[in-house]
């Protein structure tokens, strides 16, 4: 955990939820807030996102799971629509909720993305 925080604050990332700090003792994690909402509730209104916006946030996504992967060492293993937040602020998408993430080892087969 300490890994991620570390990371999370040297290379801030706008389509990654920043970690701000972890107390392992109070088992409290402390991250960034994000004034926005979860994808699936933006997917679910009767007004559509326009395209445009569906491709940026697919881009975010991907900017964000090569973050993660390449990066932090970490497969998400929970990525759906409700763990992304899209920004109110720049409508930026932002991956969270990687708590059964795992950190990945080093070998041939997973190598950079």
């Amino acid at each position: 955990m300490n890994h991620w925080i570390h990371i999370s604050r040297e290379k801030p990332c706008d389509q990654v939820v920043t970690a701000l700090a972890f107390d392992a003792d109070e088992r409290l994690l402390i991250l960034e807030f994000v004034d926005g909402l979860p994808l699936h509730v933006l997917a679910s209104q009767e007004i559509p996102a326009h395209p445009a916006h569906a491709i940026a946030w697919a881009r975010d996504i991907a900017v964000g799971m090569r973050l993660l992967h390449n990066d932090f060492r970490l497969v998400h293993r929970d990525l759906k629509p409700q763990n992304i937040l899209v920004s109110r602020k720049n409508l930026t998408a932002k991956i969270t909720d990687r708590g059964i993430g795992k950190v990945r080892r080093d070998d041939a087969a997973t190598g950079p993305l």
